[in-house]
């Protein structure tokens, strides 16, 4: 309950006496607040929209900074701090490092599926069996300095007319493609 506090800027009375007991180990009661408040410890603040009556007080409500304050200044009783507080922690502790473990593994089942999803376009596939296919060709007159892109290009249109995912725009798309995996490699 004491997390949900924390999280709140504002508390009521009744709020700020069971947080403080929470907290404290320490039974404490409104009076014992507003004496706190009375010493300086803390703040009270009317709430608004209500008027003192003779049957009713004016209600009062507290910034949680200010308790959290008075929780830190306040003694814990012998033990409470130094075993409950602790296992408490302890204990929270332990469930976040498993969570921690849980996500970390959904993480990794997560990251091997998306890799295993991973295809090449066809295109790319189609321009690879392209090059193979005029490696695996008898040279019919040496090259002493290779063939340069554009020949390469020319090559593979001829020996392939017509063959979808081989036009021009895309071979140079795919060569561009390729010169920049190698120069990041």
């Amino acid at each position: 309950m004491e997390k949900i506090y924390e999280l709140l800027e504002w508390i009521d009375e009744d709020q700020a006496v069971n947080w403080l007991k929470l907290t404290t180990g320490m039974p404490i009661t409104v009076n014992e607040l507003l004496q706190f408040c009375e010493e300086g410890k803390c703040t009270a603040y009317e709430e608004p929209g209500t008027e003192k009556t003779q049957l009713h007080r004016i209600r009062l409500r507290f910034k949680t900074t200010d308790i959290k304050s008075l929780i830190a200044i306040l003694p814990k009783p012998p033990g409470f701090s130094a075993r409950s507080e602790d296992l408490r922690k302890a204990a929270e502790l332990g469930r976040l490092q498993a969570q921690i473990e849980h996500l970390k593994e959904a993480l990794e089942q997560a990251t091997k599926e998306a890799r295993a999803e991973v295809k090449p376009k066809p295109s790319y596939v189609l321009a690879i069996g392209a090059l193979l296919a005029l490696l695996e060709e008898p040279v019919k007159k040496p090259r002493p300095s290779g063939m340069n892109q554009s020949a390469i290009k020319q090559d593979i249109l001829q020996r392939f007319p017509k063959k979808r995912g081989l036009s021009h725009r895309n071979l140079d798309v795919i060569f561009a493609d390729a010169n920049r995996a190698i120069g990041d490699a």
